[in-house]
């Protein structure tokens, strides 16, 4: 999953001015969430209309842009906190001219303590084509190499709400 941490996607806040021991700590720091760590800590919150204090994990539209756009110039893996659109019984996963299709089903993210805190589940951006379908089912859809891991509470902790954090 996360190798390193990417910057704020453009459109963000700035960071506040890091001393200069914060930044020795900053350029050694390598940002590596487990699954739970992500459910637990960071969706809860953010589904829980808690505000946002984390540079790490930004809040962005996801579905609705191009991937290149949201990780900026170089960048391999960004955390993202998104809402979540359907578009009747489905998730709508179309983003700038392509579409997120599943890779895989939702695992069950288990907790030490046993009990099932989110989901998890795998999506590759393809170009061309239209629909949801998957890459390979349509010989005119394209794959970019992009891949987006969707984390999702339970509906019991998610209280209807439709949000997700996203790591790209």
């Amino acid at each position: 999953m996360a190798q390193q941490c990417r910057p704020s996607p453009p459109g963000t806040a700035p960071r506040p001015r890091r001393s200069q021991s914060e930044e020795s700590v900053a350029l050694s720091f390598t940002f590596t969430p487990s699954d739970e760590q992500l459910i637990v800590h960071y969706l809860r919150a953010y589904a829980a209309g808690q505000s946002l204090r984390w540079d790490h994990v930004v809040e962005a539209e996801v579905y609705s842009k191009d991937p290149r756009s949201l990780l900026g110039d170089g960048g391999e893996i960004g955390y993202f906190l998104t809402k979540r659109t359907r578009h009747g019984n489905r998730v709508k996963r179309t983003a700038g001219g392509g579409t997120w299709t599943g890779q895989t089903r939702k695992n069950e993210i288990v907790s030490a303590r046993g009990e099932v805190v989110g989901f998890k589940a795998m999506f590759s951006f393809c170009i061309g084509g239209g629909g949801d379908d998957d890459c390979s089912t349509k010989p005119s859809k394209k794959t970019t190499g992009y891949v987006m891991y969707e984390y999702e509470l339970p509906s019991t902790a998610n209280k209807g709400a439709r949000r997700q954090v996203c790591a790209d």
